[in-house]
């Protein structure tokens, strides 16, 4: 109703990200570089860390947009999962039968996959609240490191809580081998600019907070 009374095109603020609406403070553009970078260059692991409600995932979801052809990308955004079924849903998303439903058998048909890729193609895994993963799964994806030929990238996106569980004893290996950027929390002006962008996408030209 609200829509209709104020001249909206669509609701301004849900709770579902949508790219279109993102909006980017310095901090968000110094996230999206650190990713692409980190992808292009391939350092194997790597995270973004930011408070519920800094905009991470609607930055993700702009990003994957914006990517190379040559990247292919698994967007994982149930993290409560086994390793099995993460290698299952990075098959699944790469469009692969799996005939052997062991753990190593979907590893091995992975790794084959992997030797018949372009030299210049890349997997980028992006795991979204990645604070939630179990700690045995963070302890088991390790092994995309080890993986010959390596095209795999990870792209850890999650909370605070996130760093916290990397510096748990097991996980000690996996945290020298990951760079983090963090986004913080938004301004006075930067949150008057953020309403005022989402306020101006759906028609609201006369807004201004």
């Amino acid at each position: 109703m609200y829509n209709k009374f104020y001249g909206f095109s669509e609701k301004p603020f849900e709770l579902t990200p949508d790219p279109k609406f993102v909006y980017l403070t310095q901090s968000h553009r110094e996230a999206l570089e650190f990713m692409t970078n980190g992808i292009k260059n391939r350092r194997g692991f790597i995270s973004i860390i930011g408070e519920a409600g800094t905009g991470k995932t609607t930055l993700i979801h702009s990003w994957l947009k914006n990517l190379n052809e040559n990247i292919k990308t698994v967007y994982i955004f149930h993290p409560t999962i086994t390793f099995k079924q993460l290698l299952e849903t990075v098959l699944s998303e790469l469009h692969l039968k799996v005939e052997e439903r062991s753990k190593l058998g979907v590893l091995f048909r992975l790794v084959n996959y992997l030797t018949q890729m372009n030299p210049d193609e890349t997997i980028a895994i992006i795991i979204d609240e990645a604070q939630s993963l179990p700690e045995e799964v963070l302890k088991e994806i390790q092994v995309f490191s080890h993986l010959e030929p390596n095209p795999i990238q990870i792209l850890l996106v999650g909370q605070p809580e996130f760093l916290d569980k990397l510096s748990s004893q097991g996980l000690r290996e996996l945290k020298q081998k990951t760079e983090t950027h963090s986004i913080g929390l938004l301004s006075e002006e930067e949150s008057k600019g953020y309403i005022n962008h989402r306020l101006r996408i759906v028609g609201a030209s006369s807004f201004e907070i």
